[in-house]
Protein backbone atom coordinates (compact mmCIF):
# COMPACT_ATOMS: atom_id res chain seq x y z
CA UNK A 1 0.00 0.00 0.00
CA UNK A 2 2.74 2.53 1.11
CA UNK A 3 4.74 1.68 -1.69
CA UNK A 4 2.00 1.86 -4.59
CA UNK A 5 1.53 5.19 -3.02
CA UNK A 6 3.09 8.10 -5.24
CA UNK A 7 2.21 10.70 -2.50
CA UNK A 8 4.48 9.38 -0.48
CA UNK A 9 8.20 9.58 -0.27
CA UNK A 10 11.43 9.40 2.17
CA UNK A 11 10.35 13.04 3.46
CA UNK A 12 6.50 12.30 4.29
CA UNK A 13 5.76 12.95 7.82
CA UNK A 14 3.32 10.44 9.38
CA UNK A 15 0.77 13.09 9.75
CA UNK A 16 1.04 13.82 6.27
CA UNK A 17 0.41 10.20 5.54
CA UNK A 18 -2.52 9.36 7.85
CA UNK A 19 -4.58 12.09 5.39
CA UNK A 20 -3.29 10.27 2.27
CA UNK A 21 -3.91 6.81 3.57
CA UNK A 22 -7.43 7.33 5.47
CA UNK A 23 -9.36 6.38 3.05
CA UNK A 24 -7.38 2.97 1.84
CA UNK A 25 -8.97 -0.33 3.38
CA UNK A 26 -5.94 -1.95 3.72
CA UNK A 27 -4.54 1.08 6.31
CA UNK A 28 -8.21 0.48 8.01
CA UNK A 29 -7.05 -3.20 8.81
CA UNK A 30 -4.99 -2.38 11.01
CA UNK A 31 -6.57 -1.28 14.41
CA UNK A 32 -3.85 0.17 16.63
CA UNK A 33 -2.29 3.50 15.37
CA UNK A 34 0.80 2.67 16.62
CA UNK A 35 1.17 0.17 14.46
CA UNK A 36 0.36 1.83 11.54
CA UNK A 37 2.65 4.33 12.33
CA UNK A 38 5.53 1.68 12.87
CA UNK A 39 4.76 0.33 9.92
CA UNK A 40 4.97 3.27 7.98
CA UNK A 41 8.33 4.32 9.83
CA UNK A 42 9.75 1.10 8.48
CA UNK A 43 8.58 2.04 4.94
CA UNK A 44 10.10 5.82 5.44
CA UNK A 45 13.56 4.43 6.60
CA UNK A 46 14.01 1.69 3.85
CA UNK A 47 12.74 4.47 1.07
CA UNK A 48 15.41 6.49 2.36
CA UNK A 49 18.03 4.01 2.55
CA UNK A 50 17.12 3.44 -1.40
CA UNK A 51 17.11 7.01 -2.55
CA UNK A 52 20.61 6.95 -0.83
CA UNK A 53 22.06 3.96 -2.52
CA UNK A 54 20.10 5.17 -5.89
CA UNK A 55 21.92 8.51 -4.94
CA UNK A 56 24.87 6.99 -4.21
CA UNK A 57 24.97 4.67 -7.28
CA UNK A 58 24.15 7.35 -9.61
CA UNK A 59 27.21 9.61 -7.62
CA UNK A 60 29.55 6.41 -8.55
CA UNK A 61 28.60 6.23 -12.13
CA UNK A 62 29.21 10.14 -13.26
CA UNK A 63 32.36 9.72 -11.58
CA UNK A 64 33.54 6.75 -13.64
CA UNK A 65 32.03 8.78 -16.26
CA UNK A 66 33.94 11.82 -15.72
CA UNK A 67 37.05 9.73 -15.43
CA UNK A 68 36.67 8.30 -18.84
CA UNK A 69 36.08 12.63 -19.72
CA UNK A 70 39.64 13.37 -18.04
CA UNK A 71 41.10 10.54 -19.89
CA UNK A 72 40.16 12.26 -23.32
CA UNK A 73 41.33 15.75 -22.04
CA UNK A 74 44.64 13.96 -21.31
CA UNK A 75 44.79 12.17 -24.53
CA UNK A 76 43.72 15.51 -26.27
CA UNK A 77 46.73 17.18 -24.11
CA UNK A 78 44.67 19.40 -22.34
CA UNK A 79 45.53 18.01 -19.31
CA UNK A 80 48.78 16.37 -17.41
CA UNK A 81 50.42 15.29 -14.46
CA UNK A 82 51.43 18.82 -13.50
CA UNK A 83 47.43 20.19 -14.06
CA UNK A 84 46.16 21.84 -11.30
CA UNK A 85 42.41 22.37 -10.38
CA UNK A 86 42.45 26.06 -10.25
CA UNK A 87 44.22 26.25 -13.55
CA UNK A 88 41.76 23.84 -15.54
CA UNK A 89 38.20 24.49 -13.77
CA UNK A 90 37.38 26.16 -16.69
CA UNK A 91 37.94 23.44 -18.97
CA UNK A 92 35.15 21.45 -17.44
CA UNK A 93 32.75 24.16 -17.11
CA UNK A 94 30.60 22.48 -19.85
CA UNK A 95 31.08 18.94 -18.61
CA UNK A 96 30.28 19.81 -15.13
CA UNK A 97 26.99 21.19 -16.39
CA UNK A 98 26.27 17.63 -18.03
CA UNK A 99 22.54 16.36 -17.48
CA UNK A 100 24.55 13.16 -16.26
CA UNK A 101 26.92 14.05 -14.26
CA UNK A 102 24.48 16.32 -12.18
CA UNK A 103 25.02 14.05 -8.88
CA UNK A 104 28.44 15.19 -8.70
CA UNK A 105 29.22 18.01 -6.64
CA UNK A 106 31.95 20.70 -7.46
CA UNK A 107 34.19 18.73 -4.69
CA UNK A 108 33.66 15.40 -6.48
CA UNK A 109 34.56 16.93 -9.55
CA UNK A 110 37.77 18.38 -7.88
CA UNK A 111 38.54 15.18 -6.12
CA UNK A 112 38.26 12.80 -9.18
CA UNK A 113 40.87 15.74 -10.93
CA UNK A 114 42.79 15.44 -8.20
CA UNK A 115 42.86 11.08 -8.03
CA UNK A 116 43.62 11.11 -12.09
CA UNK A 117 46.48 14.04 -12.21
CA UNK A 118 47.83 12.12 -9.20
CA UNK A 119 47.72 8.76 -11.31
CA UNK A 120 49.33 10.20 -14.00
CA UNK A 121 52.13 11.06 -11.62
CA UNK A 122 52.67 7.85 -10.50
CA UNK A 123 52.56 6.84 -13.70
CA UNK A 124 55.30 9.00 -14.74
CA UNK A 125 57.42 7.83 -11.83
CA UNK A 126 57.15 4.82 -12.38
CA UNK A 127 57.64 4.86 -16.15
CA UNK A 128 60.91 7.41 -14.84
CA UNK A 129 61.64 4.60 -12.54
CA UNK A 130 61.91 1.52 -15.23
CA UNK A 131 64.12 4.07 -17.67
CA UNK A 132 66.25 4.79 -14.48
CA UNK A 133 66.67 1.38 -13.84
CA UNK A 134 67.50 0.32 -17.77
CA UNK A 135 69.84 2.97 -17.97
CA UNK A 136 72.06 1.50 -14.57
CA UNK A 137 71.89 -1.55 -16.44
CA UNK A 138 72.77 -0.33 -20.14
CA UNK A 139 75.67 1.36 -18.02
CA UNK A 140 76.89 -1.68 -16.01
CA UNK A 141 76.72 -3.81 -19.40
CA UNK A 142 79.43 -1.35 -21.02
CA UNK A 143 81.65 -1.11 -17.63
CA UNK A 144 81.99 -4.96 -18.17
CA UNK A 145 82.39 -4.91 -21.74
CA UNK A 146 85.05 -1.73 -21.08
CA UNK A 147 86.75 -3.62 -18.61
CA UNK A 148 86.64 -7.20 -20.78
CA UNK A 149 88.27 -5.51 -23.92
CA UNK A 150 91.41 -3.37 -21.00
CA UNK A 151 91.49 -6.90 -20.02
CA UNK A 152 91.96 -8.33 -23.55
CA UNK A 153 94.62 -5.57 -23.99
CA UNK A 154 96.44 -6.15 -20.63
CA UNK A 155 96.58 -9.43 -21.70
CA UNK A 156 97.75 -8.75 -25.04
CA UNK A 157 100.61 -6.12 -23.32
CA UNK A 158 99.40 -3.27 -25.10
CA UNK A 159 98.29 -1.85 -21.68
CA UNK A 160 100.37 -1.48 -18.55
CA UNK A 161 99.77 0.24 -15.38
CA UNK A 162 102.18 3.68 -17.25
CA UNK A 163 99.97 4.02 -20.04
CA UNK A 164 97.80 7.11 -20.24
CA UNK A 165 93.81 7.03 -20.78
CA UNK A 166 94.72 8.90 -24.53
CA UNK A 167 96.87 5.79 -25.78
CA UNK A 168 94.05 3.37 -24.35
CA UNK A 169 91.40 5.54 -26.56
CA UNK A 170 93.43 5.54 -29.75
CA UNK A 171 94.33 1.74 -29.10
CA UNK A 172 90.51 1.05 -28.50
CA UNK A 173 89.95 3.08 -31.97
CA UNK A 174 92.30 1.52 -33.75
CA UNK A 175 91.08 -1.99 -32.87
CA UNK A 176 87.71 -1.19 -33.42
CA UNK A 177 88.89 0.29 -36.94
CA UNK A 178 90.73 -2.92 -37.66
CA UNK A 179 87.70 -5.01 -36.50
CA UNK A 180 85.57 -3.15 -39.03
CA UNK A 181 87.71 -4.03 -41.97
Amino acid sequence: MLAENTDIDARTRWRDAISILQDDARYKNIDDPRDREELFQEFIVELEKKENEDKRRARDDAVALFGKILAEFNRDDKINRKSSWGDCKKLFADVMCRADLRSMEESDFRRSFQGFVAQLEEEYRSEQKKLKAEMERAILSAQADLRAVLEELARAGLLTADSRWKDVVCLLYTSDAADDM
